[in-house]
């Protein structure tokens, strides 16, 4: 049965792999999806916080600590169970430099699907439903790009979603006071640009 899914996992990964004859905008476009939009991460988060309402802050607090605990169990998968990526395998084609860790689960996209099951809530589920798009977009290119099995996408979502169902009953009890919490320590550090308006009180 394992033999028949690596082998699907495998044959899938070929056949969404850049060619040879992939065009040079084609792999520039890819490559600043698999490899920059990461950066979106933190100027959203700092963004929502910033100049957002208190079920905005939660959201933010609570995409933190869904991404967190996520990454953290993939950085344990991948230490209990090393799968390698195709470059260690001879596999396809690889179109930049990468260490030669643990292919599975794909922590770029853990760290976007973390993001868009912990929003999808009544005040950011337009967000949390854009994160899950882009994570996807961001597994895709990785895996065009031959850094990447389609296994270690899905696998992001479903640790990110695991996490996100599991932190969810604890976070809900907690979230009024450590918000409450975050945001008296946020209004004494930025009190010079509250008080000037360039960010929300």
């Amino acid at each position: 049965m394992m033999d028949s899914i690596e082998e699907f996992n495998r044959q899938l990964f070929l056949s969404l792999n850049a060619s040879p004859e992939t065009s040079v905008l084609m792999l520039g476009a890819a490559k600043f999806i698999a490899n920059d939009l990461i950066f979106l991460i933190p100027l959203l988060l700092a963004g929502l916080w910033l100049w957002g309402d208190l079920p905005r802050r939660g959201a933010v607090l609570k995409a933190v600590l869904a991404m967190a605990v996520s990454l953290g169990g993939s950085f344990l998968i991948g230490l209990l169970w090393h799968h390698p990526r195709p470059l260690a395998l001879e596999l396809g084609r690889t179109y930049f430099d990468h260490a030669l860790d643990a292919s599975f689960p794909s922590d770029h996209a853990t760290a976007f699907a973390a993001i868009g099951f912990a929003s999808l809530k009544k005040e950011t589920r337009q967000l949390g439903w854009a994160m899950l798009i882009v994570g996807a977009g961001v597994g895709w290119a990785r895996i065009f790009l031959g850094v990447h099995f389609p296994a270690d996408v899905l696998g992001a979502f479903a640790v990110a979603a695991a996490v996100c169902y599991g932190v969810s009953p604890a976070w809900n009890r907690a979230e009024k006071a450590v918000t409450g919490y975050c945001e008296r320590l946020y209004r004494i550090i930025f009190a010079p640009l509250i008080a000037a308006g360039w960010i929300r009180n």
